[in-house]
């Protein structure tokens, strides 16, 4: 009954988000926003495209690593949190390109709260989240109040399957999956990420300033 929040496939394609999370231009997003793509071009900053590769897929967790060859400055990496675990209830922020061709090209943030610390059928994978997210918002970014990575955007409860399933209609149930997981997997292929343990309170303002820099646009044909 999940909905991958990725842009329909039509006429071949798709579109999602990703995080650039070396400054090597490694570019982490859900597996199945580039699932069977022939070419994968990313955008960043709503500058020119570049284009992508495939380096590294989880299927299981729906995780994959892109490689760009543009060099990427510092200011362009995503820090992801280490050292607080997630409580429910605390505030966190989802940046990224939902609905391609009608929102902003520029990118759209939507703050929300952790709503519970698993997902469906209790699966400790995924936390439950408050922030509305549409078609496109697949493998961005989760973001707490520090500016710091703490998910990966997967999914929306299918409110339709459901309802024929349960005869009731949920409201606003998405999920993403833990950092935790999304370290394990760029470990295992020893791909470089950036960590923090701050405790800063950012204002929306900044978190907007901070996620433009290093979300990009993913586009897969």
């Amino acid at each position: 009954v999940r909905k991958r929040a990725e842009e329909s496939r039509k006429r071949g394609g798709s579109a999602g988000t990703g995080m650039v999370v070396s400054k090597g231009g490694h570019v982490l997003t859900n597996f199945h926003v580039v699932r069977g793509c022939k070419k994968i071009a990313v955008t960043m900053l709503g500058e020119l495209e570049t284009e992508a590769r495939l380096l590294k897929s989880d299927k299981k967790n729906d995780l994959a690593v892109l490689k760009i060859s543009t060099p990427v400055p510092d200011k362009n990496i995503a820090q992801f949190r280490v050292g607080q675990r997630l409580k429910a209830g605390e505030a966190i922020a989802v940046y990224g390109f939902p609905l391609p061709g009608t929102l902003s090209v520029s990118g759209n943030i939507v703050s929300g709260h952790i709503t519970s610390l698993a997902g469906l059928g209790d699966d400790a994978r995924f936390v439950q989240i408050s922030s509305p997210i549409q078609p496109g918002n697949s493998g961005g970014p989760l973001i707490d109040s520090a500016g710091q990575i703490i998910g990966v955007v997967t999914a929306k409860l299918d409110e339709l399957k459901f309802a024929g399933a349960t005869g009731s209609m949920p409201q606003n149930v998405n999920f993403a999956i833990k950092s935790n997981i999304a370290l394990n997997f760029m470990d295992a292929h020893s791909i470089p990420y950036k960590t923090s343990s701050s405790q800063e309170e950012y204002t929306l303002t900044k978190l907007v300033e901070e996620a433009k820099n290093y979300t990009v646009h993913v586009k897969c044909n």
